[in-house]
């Protein structure tokens, strides 16, 4: 394209100057309407309608004339020129506020070039220290200046969950130099979750990990209820990895507060929760708070997402958890779930087995079973401190497995057959029964005289497929002679048959 003449130039700017001059644009204040004059230098307000906005049109056309003279001929005067018109303007006036408007987003989007240049040139920087890092690197750097945003949360996520990667780059310098420019354009929780795993990458520096989820936690107005209550327990858990147990109840409270306010929240929301309830269980205790938070954090958390050593160590604490708990006699909601698989093949492989045999509860092989394991049994100060517990609760499942397997309209049982069941003598029959009643596992009556007792009820459990099957064959018994008795009715009174 040829360069325009000069005088082209000149004849396009006297033209607008006398456009601006026939219209009033020479300024002014009318009365009642002080601040919103063009200029300042006299000259009357246009009142016609939608004039302001023509006025800015015209001003901003005599702008690029000037712009295009200074290209032309005389760039040093165009500037002087602009400046001077710009000097005239009213800071009140809608064309002046219009004009810094549009400087502002010019400054805006210089900006932006010079962030988004800088995270080019980390990205770069990062793959020449970890060349074997080049394409996930290279990934991010692409996803980031394509304006994928769901499919770089997902490839930050997998990158740093990767032990091995996130080892080989600074996680610190990769949140503060790249992630955090574009962190308002995540989803809120899923950013919390970001921020988790740059935490995590950071240990076993404890105190680098804190500071940093502290400083995060600090945006929690603009993240939202859930990421905020995702952050709180990821620092819970920084707390009891460093024995501060400072305000971790109260946290967990409010937590647990805001959680039941919230509806329809996500997995992960619940999982962070219960995680961090458990792991604060495990160390302050009781035991079955410990059981019953750990269950609930396997039924948000799917097991393949854990790293293995968490899933053994996992295993091997719901397990003694269940074994030693007051009031956990429901071994069936443990047994369900996958966790306990993890044992196998392993030298706590024998704990699987005993929770099988409580589930049951087989006196006689509890027995064979801590004779075989005796070493490892007593060498867990769990089972060797509460063992006199334990018996009493194997033989107290021994007893509410005997009821449940007794059908309804034979549940009145000798004390002799609860003594056998349980491997206990006869004169300790009356204080199981009194003791499981007080623990509300049955309902009944005990007949002391006749050394029998009647049971009405039983408390409900997880059955497995042994117990299913008794109980489907307890029901076609029951369907068999609902059909029996039928038969003999029809037969008695054929008349209200016919």
């Amino acid at each position: 394209m040829s360069r325009p003449r000069a005088g082209y130039i000149l004849h396009l700017w006297r033209v607008t100057g006398e456009v601006i001059g026939r219209r009033g644009m020479g300024g002014g204040k009318t009365e009642g309407a002080e601040g919103e004059g063009l200029f300042e230098d006299g000259g009357e307000q246009n009142e016609e309608e939608g004039g302001e906005e023509e006025y800015a049109s015209l001003f901003m056309a005599t702008i690029d004339i000037l712009k295009l003279a200074g290209k032309a001929r005389a760039p040093g005067n165009a500037e002087q020129s602009l400046k001077t018109t710009l000097s005239r303007l009213n800071p009140g006036s809608f064309v002046f506020r219009l004009y810094k408007q549009q400087q502002q987003q010019q400054q805006q989007q210089q900006q932006q070039r010079q962030q988004e240049q800088a995270m080019t040139e980390y990205i770069q920087t990062a793959i020449a220290a970890a060349p074997d890092l080049q394409e996930p690197l290279s990934q991010l750097g692409d996803l980031h200046a394509r304006k994928l945003w769901h499919q770089l949360t997902d490839a930050l996520l997998t990158f740093l969950k990767d032990s091995s990667r996130a080892q080989q780059v600074d996680c610190r310098g990769l949140y503060d130099n790249f992630i955090c420019k574009f962190e308002t354009k995540l989803n809120p929780l899923r950013l919390a979750a970001v921020t988790a795993a740059v935490a995590k990458a950071l240990l076993p520096d404890v105190d680098a990990a804190r500071t940093f989820l502290q400083n995060v936690a600090e945006k929690r107005e603009r993240l939202g209820r859930e990421a905020a209550l995702l952050i709180d327990m990821e620092i819970v858990m920084l707390k009891l990895r460093q024995g501060d147990m400072s305000e971790v109840e109260a946290t967990l409270k409010a937590a647990k507060s805001v959680l039941e306010g919230l509806a329809g929240a996500d997995a992960i929301v619940y999982s962070s929760y219960y995680k961090a309830a458990s792991e604060y269980h495990k160390v302050v205790g009781p035991p079955e708070a410990f059981y019953k938070d750990a269950l609930m954090f396997l039924a948000y958390t799917p097991l393949e997402s854990l790293p293995v050593e968490e899933q053994y160590t996992l295993a091997v604490d719901i397990s003694l958890a269940a074994l030693t708990g007051d009031g956990v006699f429901n071994f069936g909601e443990v047994l369900a779930t996958p966790i306990l698989s993890v044992l196998s093949q392993t030298p706590h492989a024998w704990l699987s087995d005993l929770l099988q045999v409580f589930d049951a509860g087989d006196v006689d092989k509890f027995a064979q079973l801590v004779e075989t394991h005796r070493e490892a049994y007593f060498s867990q100060p769990a089972l060797a401190n509460r063992q006199e517990f334990i018996k009493e609760k194997v033989v107290l499942l021994s007893l509410m497995n005997l009821v449940f397997e007794t059908p309804s309209h034979e549940r009145t049982i000798p004390f002799t057959t609860v003594a056998t069941r349980g491997r206990i003598g006869v004169e300790q029959v009356e204080w199981l029964l009194m003791r499981a009643m007080s623990l509300g596992l049955i309902k009944g009556v005990i007949e002391e005289v006749a050394q029998e007792v009647s049971v009405s009820w039983v408390q409900p459990r997880v059955l497995n497929q042994e117990q299913v099957r008794q109980l489907a064959g307890r029901l076609a018994g029951w369907s068999g002679k609902v059909s029996e008795t039928l038969g003999y009715v029809e037969g008695q009174t054929p008349e209200l048959f016919n």
